[in-house]
């Protein structure tokens, strides 16, 4: 009958209402074990008995039956183990944003408006009390004893370093390449923001294309300069303040064109690994990053065999040649910013060569 409809609507909706009463219940009673087991003496957790359930929807505060946690607690990215904590207040000196003396006790507060995942508090800590909940603690292993360098030696080791484009048809293990790629992440990064990206080309073929792709941008780049420096020679331009640049552009492109007609790969020279470093345009620092990171990478490679080239070429072409662009296909927002070639090298050199005095002014 009609005027029963609203009856049974007015029964279902009651239903669900005990129905979802029910599932909270059991969810809280779950929550609650948890708290007593997890969290009791880790810093970051007010317990409190007594309390009545507070409603969820409540942004300052979560009240599970007797247990309740403020959100400035729930938020911190960083708790203190207080059966380990000593007081020395090391973290405290390291970083006042997130680290706070209140008379005898240290109290943690880190959030991303403090912290930029430095590891730092981790890493001091002599009892290990403190745990950072955004960062892997299994990846922090002691330092027994710091390695150490002979100066002499480490600078024989940076001067032996020589820009390669003679490889061997051996290819990089992976295992290898894993291995860099690894390492790099430890690279410093300005305000340690780790977005330095890497594409590590091995194909022969997307290789030969990526070559292809950077020679007709300075096919066309270096043309028109030249058509340019023509008028300029004639007299019926100005001289730029980028004539130098321009001349450099048309002697790449001969040279480019040259090493094409002869078969040859004139940007990455039949190496058998591409690595590019990318990053998004919209850090502070994106150049420095992954010049750092292709630093150390090539470094590092030396210690396993390999040898690397710095190839700046392609760095230039992709940051306006869209055919390459395309082709590339980084995430929306990134560029190019640093591009090695890497190999076993064919060619031993015998002594470290000379270079010109940096020019250095003291103050």
């Amino acid at each position: 009958m009609p005027f029963l409809c609203p009856l049974f609507l007015a029964i279902q909706c009651r239903m669900n209402y005990l129905l979802t009463i029910f599932i909270e219940s059991l969810f809280f009673v779950s929550l609650k074990l948890f708290t007593v087991e997890s969290l009791s003496g880790i810093s970051g957790i007010s317990c409190k008995s007594n309390l009545s359930p507070a409603c969820w929807s409540q942004a300052a505060r979560i009240d599970v039956d007797c247990f309740l946690f403020d959100e400035e607690d729930v938020m911190s990215w960083v708790s203190i183990d207080y059966d380990k904590c000593t007081n020395c207040c090391i973290c405290v000196l390291r970083c006042e944003r997130c680290f706070t003396q209140k008379k005898d006790t240290v109290t943690a507060q880190a959030d991303e408006n403090c912290c930029n995942l430095c590891g730092h508090c981790v890493s001091l800590c002599p009892t290990g009390a403190i745990v950072h909940h955004k960062m892997d603690m299994g990846n922090f292993p002691g330092i027994d004893e710091p390695i150490t360098y002979k100066t002499e030696q480490f600078i024989q080791f940076i001067r032996e370093r020589r820009s390669h484009r003679h490889f061997t048809k051996k290819n990089i293990p992976r295992n290898l390449l894993e291995q860099l790629i690894d390492a790099v992440r430890y690279a410093p990064t300005g305000s340690n923001d780790q977005n330095v990206e890497i594409m590590i080309v091995e194909n022969p073929e997307r290789i030969r294309r990526l070559s292809e792709l950077t020679v007709d941008y300075f096919d066309r780049v270096g043309a028109a300069y030249a058509e340019q420096l023509e008028r300029i020679h004639k007299g019926d331009e100005e001289i730029p303040q980028n004539l130098s640049l321009m001349e450099k552009f048309v002697r790449y492109r001969e040279r480019m064109l040259l090493a094409r007609g002869k078969g040859l790969d004139a940007i990455f020279y039949n190496a058998p690994a591409v690595i590019i470093f990318h990053s998004t345009i919209y850090g502070t620092t994106a150049k420095d990053n992954c010049v750092i990171a292709s630093t150390t990478m090539g470094l590092l490679a030396r210690t396993m065999g390999l040898e690397t080239t710095y190839i700046g070429l392609l760095e230039i072409a992709a940051r306006s040649y869209q055919p390459l662009i395309e082709e590339l296909s980084l995430p929306k927002g990134n560029r190019v910013f640093s591009v090695l070639i890497a190999g076993y090298p064919k060619l031993r050199y015998l002594r470290t060569v000379d270079r010109r005095p940096i020019k250095t002014r003291w103050e």
